[in-house]
């Protein structure tokens, strides 16, 4: 007897709606069945935009979440609406696609708990072949990547929206169907947070990271938080000779020894281009250098490079974006 397909459901919470896009994706190459689930103030509209999108099935969640300010709650109320909408007594299963960030991470092992369903983390692939489903993830900082084969079982995953236009299934005739669900209560906790970040940058979500190496100094690093803040989605990271010499926090630290960022565009100020760096930076991330070195190894994987002092070409950008960004 023959698995049944797995029906892909893209859950979209509230500021987190790249699982759409990466499920499309992924329904569109594979030939999937794809349900959209949207929470959140817009879920209506970001329903109806689903069946747009050529979606069989599209659930809105009744239920006002923008009270919902913990992860818990978030994955409990999306654990009631899957537990309505994954109907797996008749073999069904469903690989249920979370957006790649922090919140998303938590969430969908936690729905993965509630539900007993299988969960694969960060997928970066989805291909199909006769043998069944395989699930493609990053490994050493995105040097390999490892091939799981998706059982007979649902999952949740975590997915980083593709680059690029991403292209209707097809008509689709399917209504929205409202779900009603009621907030988890949750009790007080009490927490005390030691600050590890001061300027506040989230590397993992950002679209742009301005990283510093050894190269810069206390007021290299100081125009580059200067950037990162005047413009969207920014952060500041470092390498690690940086970090070791104080200019930055180690919570900046990109590479094998630091985090994995993938963000569209990776401005490398002062960076020699080390492997261990690099293996922190994502493979689809465009590279931009400034380095005075002209034999740096940065350059041989640069889409863009310039070959000067940063003291010459920082303190021009600042001066540019603080003219062009309205204050």
């Amino acid at each position: 007897m023959s698995r049944a397909t797995p029906i892909l459901l893209a859950v979209c919470l509230p500021g987190a709606t790249d699982a759409l896009a990466a499920s499309l994706a992924f329904a569109k190459a594979q030939e999937l069945e794809l349900w959209a689930l949207a929470c959140g103030p817009e879920a209506g509209e970001l329903a109806e935009h689903a069946v747009e999108m050529g979606v069989s099935r599209a659930f809105a969640v009744t239920e006002n979440v923008s009270a919902a300010s913990d992860p818990e709650q978030l994955a409990s109320l999306c654990s009631q609406c899957l537990h309505q909408v994954c109907d797996t007594s008749g073999g069904n299963s469903y690989i249920c696609v979370f957006s790649a960030d922090p919140s998303g991470d938590v969430i969908a092992a936690m729905v993965s708990v509630d539900l007993a369903f299988e969960c694969a983390g960060r997928v970066l692939t989805l291909e199909r072949d006769e043998s069944g489903f395989w699930l493609g993830r990053g490994a050493y900082g995105g040097r390999l990547q490892l091939e799981t084969q998706l059982g007979g079982g649902s999952c949740t995953c975590v997915v980083q929206s593709p680059k690029g236009d991403h292209p209707a299934l097809g008509p689709s005739t399917a209504r929205v169907e409202t779900i009603d669900v009621s907030l988890p209560e949750v009790e007080p906790l009490t927490v005390t947070t030691v600050p590890v970040d001061e300027e506040g940058f989230d590397l993992h979500s950002a679209k742009l990271v301005l990283s510093g190496g050894r190269g810069l100094n206390e007021q290299g690093f100081a125009y580059l938080a200067q950037l990162a803040h005047a413009l969207d989605h920014a952060a500041v990271g470092a390498s690690l000779p940086a970090v070791d010499l104080g200019l930055a926090p180690v919570s900046w630290q990109v590479g094998q020894s630091g985090k994995f960022v993938s963000p569209d565009v990776y401005f490398a100020i002062g960076i020699s281009g080390t492997p261990q760096h690099l293996a922190g930076v994502s493979k689809e991330s465009r590279i931009i250098a400034i380095n005075s070195d002209p034999d740096a190894t940065i350059f041989s994987v640069a889409e863009i490079g310039v070959i000067a002092d940063w003291k010459e070409v920082l303190p021009r950008l600042v001066t540019a974006v603080s003219q062009e960004v309205p204050q």
